[in-house]
């Protein structure tokens, strides 16, 4: 932009505002997890409870799996693993977890409902899991 100020030109220079640099935040991704839970034949106050087994579901695969089955009890583990589970509560209101809706939900509140009369389940505990990226 030119001005004539008493005869002489004098050129002034636009301000050259700089696109400012849009930096885009990563996205939080949470190192994935595999939430394992071990089962349980109940047989207190006459013998010590039995093992019976362990799942786990895994946030890389989206699925629950079988880790551990100790013979005797896996038919009857693999036949609950396909059903839906029933949580009840205080108020005497019942909630149903789906396996195949909710299947991280599923396997972190199995601890929480009825396994059949005579296993019960602990509370899920979570690993990382380890995957290579090539």
């Amino acid at each position: 932009m030119a001005k004539e100020f008493e005869g002489k030109v004098v050129t002034l220079e636009e301000e050259t505002v700089e696109e400012e640099e849009i930096i885009e935040e990563e996205e939080k991704v949470e190192d994935p997890r595999r939430w394992y839970v071990r089962l349980y034949e109940r047989n207190e106050p006459i013998a010590k409870d039995v093992f019976a087994g362990a799942l786990y579901y895994s946030e890389i695969e989206d699925v629950i799996g079988i880790d551990t089955l100790t013979p005797q009890f896996s038919s009857d583990i693999e036949g609950f693993m396909e059903s839906d589970i029933v949580i009840d509560q205080a108020d005497g209101n019942k909630i149903f977890v789906s396996r195949r809706e909710n299947p991280k939900e599923w396997i972190q509140r199995l601890h929480e409902s009825v396994i059949g009369k005579d296993f019960y389940a602990l509370e899920a505990e979570a690993v990382y899991e380890t995957y290579e990226t090539q």
